[in-house]
């Protein structure tokens, strides 16, 4: 079964950015109760999703290319 990785991916990234700028408009309420870290942790969302987009951006381009590989008839090599 095919998926779309990268929408999932982009989806995710998205929903991290949102996070991280209302994490930001009320990173000074989340310090003062003890939740500062919530900042750091909507960051490694956005950074994590990056390398997910990177890493399936690099893995479609591969499978194209493997797809116009050309065998030559007879070679039995997969």
């Amino acid at each position: 079964m095919k998926t779309d990785d990268h929408a999932a991916i982009l989806t995710g990234t998205v929903a991290w950015v949102v996070a991280a700028i209302v994490a930001w408009i009320f990173a000074p309420e989340l310090r003062a109760s003890g939740f500062g870290w919530v900042v750091a942790a909507t960051i490694v969302g956005i950074v994590l999703g990056v390398i997910g987009l990177v890493y399936t951006f690099v893995s479609r381009r591969r499978g194209r290319s493997a797809d116009r590989i050309v065998v030559a008839p007879g070679d039995e090599r997969r």
